[in-house]
């Protein structure tokens, strides 16, 4: 007689396979979780630039936008 064969354990195949997948999914996923984050917006990046404009100069700034979109930092004496 022919003894009963147990299959309770895992082969080399199915666990290089799952390594595989498991090794695919992390290369997809983790480019998405360190993006960059978003740029600010126009105005928020205008307003920021003013700021470090301020702080290099160490005088108070004024930020200027016309009607136009033009926009100019104008320096103005600490008192």
């Amino acid at each position: 007689m022919a003894s009963p064969r147990s299959d309770a354990g895992v082969t080399l195949i199915e666990m290089v396979v799952v390594l595989v997948l498991i090794g695919l999914t992390a290369a997809l996923a983790v480019p998405a979780l360190l993006r960059p984050p978003p740029r600010e917006s126009g105005l928020r990046e205008l307003v920021s630039s003013a700021r470090e404009a301020a702080i290099r100069r160490g005088e108070s700034v004024h930020l200027r936008i016309g009607a136009s979109g033009e926009w100019r930092i104008e320096g103005a004496a600490s008192t």
